[in-house]
């Protein structure tokens, strides 16, 4: 049976949703429901089956008493000879339920009850106990779907799910494995079940312990790699080259990804591009200037960032700190902030790049693998990777088993 839509039972007492009663040993039913079931007293009543019964609820199962009610019948009657025989309903149940997410108006998403009854006595006896060892081990292993939100610009693969009725599924307590594959030019900034941020594995997955009840709802946050600090279109601005030796200026203001606004002058003069942004978050202020000087295929990058971003947050990515040296992200990580001088080397289809110690006029480097986070011209924060060595990280590297993709700069855009 397949129902498209909701479903609703209401009674003074006893109204549940969809009901199986009494399917014998070798039997077999399947109901599918592509919305919500919900019931005054139980959502889903399985009473007496011994035949395999497969469940499937896309949406919520929920109930006034509890979610789901398992009983085991007993019964005490004659036969036709006389004789007293008693016949157990309820034993051999098996088959799957798969549901988005079970809840109830109680504290009690699964109840078990045994029933007993007399009919051999004239006054016909009825015993009705609970069996919480019955409860507990259907609630155990309820599957539960894990959806996924459509995500522009990258997709959502999940690993260490079951395909039941096709629908990626898991247990509570079980692991799942989420990664993000972003599209050309994109990065993954947050991974979120419901309103709650998932924190990154350092091999760039996410994992997440489903819970009791499911309701496992992911989605991703993707932003745009920052690539140059050219003018982008629908921006506000203006241009000249009244400048001797400057070949063209031109001036914007846009709207940053992060909720800053950015104000970028770029401007080409002898084989140079150089960029200003000024940046501007909540009440504080910072510029970030590049230059970048090409010729023969070569290219120097060099970057500067001065300022003051300390407590700002900046969507997508994390809140820096009060005094303005490290951020704390979205999925719980902390990582220092530094304004210390970029410089990229392109040589053809090779680079390299660092921060550079003012101190030593070295790359900044501390003997490991290093994270830190940069504001960019685009009025984002950016996590740079450097090596022990101080460098970037570039291209196709393996870290923990993964291979992982950077940009020129040390910027994560792909793990596989």
């Amino acid at each position: 049976m397949t129902v498209n839509g909701n479903v609703t039972a209401t009674s003074q007492k006893w109204g549940t949703g969809i009901s199986l009663q009494y399917a014998y040993e070798g039997s077999e039913s399947n109901t599918n429901v592509n919305g919500d079931v919900r019931g005054s007293a139980y959502g889903l009543k399985l009473l007496g089956i011994d035949g395999k019964a497969n469940v499937t609820v896309n949406g919520t199962l929920s109930g006034g008493e509890a979610a789901i009610i398992i009983s085991k019948a007993t019964d005490t009657e004659f036969d036709d000879n006389d004789n007293v025989t008693t016949n157990t309903y309820g034993d051999k149940r098996s088959g799957d339920i798969t549901v988005w997410k079970v809840t109830s108006d109680t504290d009690t998403i699964v109840r078990g009850v045994d029933y007993k009854t007399d009919y051999t006595n004239e006054d016909f006896k009825e015993e009705n106990t609970a069996n919480d060892k019955a409860a507990e081990e259907l609630l155990k292993n309820i599957n539960y779907i894990i959806r996924t939100d459509k995500v522009d610009n990258g997709t959502i693969k999940l690993s260490n799910t079951r395909l039941i009725s096709g629908f990626d599924t898991a247990r509570e307590t079980e692991e799942i494995t989420i990664k993000v594959q972003a599209s050309d030019g994109y990065k993954v900034d947050s991974v979120k079940n419901g309103d709650a941020v998932l924190r990154k594995n350092s091999d760039g997955t996410y994992t997440l312990t489903v819970p009791r009840g499911g309701g496992v709802q992911l989605s991703a946050v993707l932003s745009a790699i920052q690539k140059s600090e050219s003018s982008s279109s629908g921006s506000s601005g203006s241009s000249s080259s009244s400048r001797p030796g400057v070949t063209s200026t031109n001036v914007q203001t846009i709207p940053s990804a992060s909720g800053a606004t950015v104000a970028t002058t770029t401007s080409d003069s002898n084989g140079t591009h150089n960029t200003n942004a000024v940046v501007k978050i909540a009440d504080k202020q910072a510029t970030v200037s590049t230059s970048e000087q090409t010729g023969n295929g070569n290219s120097i990058i060099i970057r500067n960032v001065n300022g003051d971003v300390a407590g700002a947050t900046f969507t997508g990515v994390g809140t820096v700190s009060a005094d303005g040296k490290s951020i704390a992200t979205a999925d719980g990580q902390v990582h220092a902030v530094t304004q210390a001088p970029m410089l990229v080397i392109k040589t053809g289809d090779q680079s390299v790049g660092c921060f550079v110690d003012l101190t030593t006029g070295a790359p900044l480097a501390t003997g490991k693998t290093e994270v830190y986070y940069q504001l960019g011209a685009d009025g984002q924060m950016y996590a740079h990777w450097v090596n022990p060595m101080g460098f970037f990280y570039t291209g196709t590297v393996v870290m923990n088993g993964h291979t992982i993709e950077f940009n020129e700069q040390g910027v994560m855009i792909d793990v596989r």
